[in-house]
């Protein structure tokens, strides 16, 4: 998070409790979201991102997680409901 010139660390714990709201509506497995938080962080090491992208940053890494645990389910039926809202926010 340092290497992040328009996050702070409170977003990020913003966005972790969003996260865990998007966990809990989809009923993911607790690895889930242990794994999606764990790509977040490895995530905002490696690459810059906007404040206006970071909650795509987040909803995509749970995408991920959920892929690699082969449950995203309700999740990957909600994808193109997800995709509208943040092409509408963008």
């Amino acid at each position: 998070m340092d290497s992040q010139k328009d996050l702070a660390w409170k977003m990020r714990g913003i966005l972790t409790d969003w996260l865990i709201q998007v966990h809990t509506r989809f009923r993911l497995l607790p690895e889930t979201l242990y794994l999606a938080v764990n790509i977040i962080d490895r995530f905002l090491s490696a690459r810059v991102v906007s404040l206006a992208k970071l909650q795509l940053v987040g909803i995509m890494c749970m995408f991920l997680a959920a892929k690699g645990r082969r449950n995203c389910g309700a999740l990957c039926n909600e994808l193109p409901l997800l995709r509208r809202l943040f092409i509408h926010k963008s």
